[in-house]
């Protein structure tokens, strides 16, 4: 068992540093991505919930960035969606409550959440699914719940198009039931990971975050995941270039 005050140290040094390190270079370059905003929100008091497998608690933004908002989204708390303490207004600039949540298929990194182009993959593992829906030129994972996020659009010249209309419809509902088992594994990735921790309770984020790390591969859940979306009419199909799409990511 490794030490848990060391570890939890170790990783608030290392936040520290990114985010010097971001501040600089933003400086010179602009805007920061979402995977580097993460850093400046401070999720040290919040928890992983082993039943929903969401963050939930008190949140806030790091010293460095807390100017550049309103003061009334500088602290919040995040429900999850078993542990709803009250009903809550939407947070200002937010499309909807939450701060923070973790990669929907390794479940070992947390990311940027609240605005509807928020991503739903770490770096690592965005890069492996971008792969696959390239692969097969169409989203077979959903990578965030905007349609315009994998290429989904109707133009204005384009209402009156019936062929058009009924092509995008059926774009929209694939992607909807995609996103529906998407989640479904978001949840199957993160049991699976208190069960590695030998946990069945909830857990604070910090140490999941610790613990998770020690996890030895993503690749191994993304390769999980594909399984997990294949269906049996298309199983032979997909399954027969997982191997080439595998060497692909590798």
């Amino acid at each position: 068992m490794f030490k848990r005050k060391d570890e939890r140290q170790v990783l608030a040094e290392v936040k520290k540093r990114k985010r010097k390190k971001i501040i600089k270079l933003r400086k010179k370059q602009g805007c920061m991505t979402e995977y580097e905003f993460i850093h400046f929100v401070h999720y040290e008091a919040m928890f992983v919930c082993f039943a929903c497998g969401r963050p939930y608690g008190p949140w806030k933004y790091e010293p460095e960035v807390k100017p550049t908002y309103p003061e009334s989204i500088t602290a919040e708390y995040q429900n999850c969606y078993c542990k709803k303490r009250r009903r809550q207004k939407k947070w200002p600039i937010f499309d909807f409550n939450e701060i923070v949540t973790l990669c929907y298929c390794c479940g070992q990194e947390v990311l940027k959440s609240g605005s509807r182009w928020s991503g739903w993959f770490c770096e690592d593992c965005k890069e492996s699914v971008v792969v696959l829906n390239t692969f097969f030129q169409r989203t077979i994972i959903p990578i965030g719940r905007h349609s315009m996020m994998h290429g989904y659009h109707l133009k204005g010249q384009d209402i009156h198009d019936k062929a058009k209309i009924e092509n995008y419809a059926a774009n929209v509902n694939q992607l909807f039931s995609g996103i529906h088992h998407l989640d479904k594994w978001r949840k199957r990735i993160i049991k699976e990971n208190f069960k590695l921790f030998e946990i069945s309770k909830d857990i604070s984020l910090v140490d999941y975050l610790v613990w998770a790390s020690k996890i030895p591969t993503k690749l191994v859940a993304f390769h999980k995941m594909c399984s997990f979306f294949i269906k049996p009419s298309g199983r032979d199909r997909l399954g027969h270039h997982l191997q080439k799409i595998q060497k692909v990511i590798k």
